[in-house]
């Protein structure tokens, strides 16, 4: 694991799922630290949240299987395959991503802090808190005063509209 001491705060992550009774009750309230992306001694900025296995989502294993089944837990760093993953990604000042395609269908929203999106072509675009993107081919970097650029992502399989 990283010796790199993650420099955003954590997320609290909560999720709600139903008693035998079928009422709704809180079964997770945890604080999820920050795991580095890539080489396992760089800034921790990842913040894994929700992974589903398919589509349409088991939401009652607690009912149906007798307990929950944390699924991101059990798939680390990974892109759903047929379900999807909701994740945070953190960026420092002057960050910058390699230039990539996804294997995923990104809904990217800018939760803190200014994002400049540059595709292939060069052309570039501001991305501000509160914005929005779907992105496939890209390079993202965190621009403007803020100590903490803050993203989050939606990643759904491109294999469902595939089948």
């Amino acid at each position: 694991m990283s010796s790199t001491k993650a420099p955003f705060p954590p997320v609290r992550r909560v999720v709600t799922g139903h008693t035998s009774a079928g009422k709704s009750t809180v079964i997770a309230d945890t604080i999820e630290l920050a795991r580095p992306w890539g080489d396992p001694e760089s800034i921790p900025r990842v913040h894994d949240l929700h992974y589903t296995e398919g589509s349409p989502a088991v939401i009652d294993a607690e009912i149906t299987k007798g307990e929950w089944v944390d699924e991101i837990k059990l798939h680390p760093e990974l892109v759903s395959g047929m379900g999807s993953t909701f994740r945070c990604w953190d960026m420092p000042p002057g960050d910058v991503t390699p230039m990539h395609r996804t294997v995923t269908l990104d809904y990217a929203v800018v939760f803190k802090g200014t994002v400049i999106l540059e595709l292939e072509d060069g052309e570039r675009v501001t991305l501000t808190e509160g914005v929005t993107q779907l992105i496939y081919v890209h390079l993202s970097q965190a621009h403007g005063p803020y100590l903490l650029t803050r993203l989050l992502y939606i990643l759904r399989s491109i294999y469902l509209y595939l089948l």
